[in-house]
């Protein structure tokens, strides 16, 4: 199947790293070279999800949402980095979506998404589960890039778990913060782009820990009708 693709590459200043990649079924594929990746900050934070300055985070021009508004009571410092053997239930109880630092994620891009009138996404637990496995993959093969060793795309990853949709994109991120990865990209055009897209209806973001901070993939998608 081919594919459209584009990649944003965007140094968010002491922040962290960025990335970002949006794809359509049955469009045909460009040449896509490999990013280098940059570190600019090492090191990490201890301590739950709702950790970060927020209050400098809204001082940013497009970010709408920070921690006040999305529902937070129930996030602390759970951080679950395994990766399924399989795949379970598409669908997550309630507004959850994965542990609690993928869940403040999600909540915030529907955030960002409902105050710019927006439909919300749906939670597809799959995503979490893919997102997991790429962030997981990127640390222990030491790479950060939307396209795998094996060459693998986003696409062909998801379509590798069993996964068939209409459209798809991918943020990523390498921050210290979930309050740094989500102002990360929300100030860049291409990643802020993607979590807005009206026509995605699903989504999941995959957080995995190292010590060079968060690895963070969002994927999003078309279903089909």
């Amino acid at each position: 199947m081919n594919r459209r693709k584009r990649r944003t590459v965007v140094i968010v200043g002491a922040l962290g790293v960025v990335l970002g990649w949006a794809g359509c079924a049955g469009l045909g594929a460009s040449s896509d070279p490999g990013p280098t990746m940059v570190v600019v900050e090492e090191g990490i934070m201890e301590g739950p999800a709702t950790q970060g300055n927020w209050e400098e985070a809204l001082s940013h021009r497009h970010v709408q949402c920070g921690l006040d508004d999305v529902n937070h009571d129930d996030i602390g410092d759970a951080l679950d980095e395994r990766v399924p053997r399989r795949f379970g239930e598409r669908q997550s109880d309630g507004d959850r979506c994965g542990d609690d630092f993928e869940t403040l994620l999600f909540r915030l891009q529907n955030c960002e998404r409902e105050a710019r009138g927006l439909p919300p996404l749906e939670c597809d637990l799959r995503l979490v589960w893919a997102g997991r496995a790429h962030s997981r993959d990127m640390i222990e093969r030491d790479y950060f890039s939307h396209v795998n060793p094996d060459g693998e795309d986003p696409g062909a990853r998801l379509e590798a778990l069993g996964m068939d949709f209409r459209g798809f994109g991918e943020n990523l991120a390498l921050a210290p913060t979930m309050a740094h990865g989500h102002t990360g990209w929300m100030n860049s055009r291409g990643h802020r782009e993607t979590i807005l897209k009206d026509h995605f209806t699903h989504g999941g973001v995959g957080v995995v820990r190292s010590e060079l901070g968060f690895f963070m993939t969002a994927l999003f998608s078309v279903d089909f009708p």
